[in-house]
């Protein structure tokens, strides 16, 4: 059974609730484990881009050089990925060459995270890092938190067990962090303090290029 985390969960939930808005053909950049796909059925064509080429991507490469002409693609989501790259503003300029006037981009990053994909772990992203990356091109529509203070500490909680391999899997690991997740996810949900605004694992965006 799975290990269950606030962030993934979070992820998901974001990732599904904004899925049905977008339309016609959508790439997935960084998404090699086709882990959204399945939310994008709907679509007429769903491709990857991912410079990894043991995921089969359908274009294995960076972002920062996307082989598509401009103005071509209707959709692009990048989840978890920008913090990986190191030209950043050559990334999110490509993405938004290809992107046609009035479509979507879903994004997401994080603010809080351990020290992963070493040594490509690059930088760590707020709200006003996204509103300087893409309001010039785009409209930004949702700029939201993704967790407060309690999920972050429970984040950290589990992915400290993972890294030290104190969690092993199985019906027992999955009950632990399933409750400790959403536990978190309830308290966050009313927390009404000032403070709870301060801490957040990451951030989600959701844009529309003009």
């Amino acid at each position: 059974m799975s290990i269950v985390q606030p962030d993934r969960v979070l992820l998901k939930e974001f990732v599904s609730g904004y899925a049905p808005e977008f339309s016609g053909d959508v790439l997935d950049v960084g998404g090699g484990t086709r882990r959204y796909a399945g939310l994008f059925q709907h679509v007429d064509s769903f491709k990857i881009l991912d410079p990894d080429e043991s995921a089969k991507p359908d274009f294995c490469c960076g972002a920062e050089e996307i082989p598509l002409p401009d103005n071509s693609i209707d959709g692009i989501i990048c989840t978890q990925v920008l913090g990986d790259i190191w030209d950043v503003k050559k990334a999110v300029g490509e993405m938004c060459r290809i992107l046609k006037p009035g479509g979507l981009l879903l994004l997401t990053e994080s603010l809080n995270n351990e020290l992963h994909d070493e040594p490509h772990d690059f930088w760590r992203y707020t709200p006003h890092s996204f509103r300087k990356l893409f309001e010039t091109e785009c409209e930004i529509m949702i700029l939201e938190q993704r967790g407060g203070y309690f999920a972050l500490r429970a984040q950290q909680h589990i992915r400290r067990l993972l890294e030290n391999k104190w969690l092993r899997g199985g019906k027992i690991t999955f009950a632990y962090t399933y409750v400790i997740t959403h536990l978190a996810l309830f308290r966050d949900k009313h927390d009404r303090s000032v403070s709870g605004k301060k801490f957040a694992i990451g951030y989600n965006l959701l844009a529309k290029k003009k």
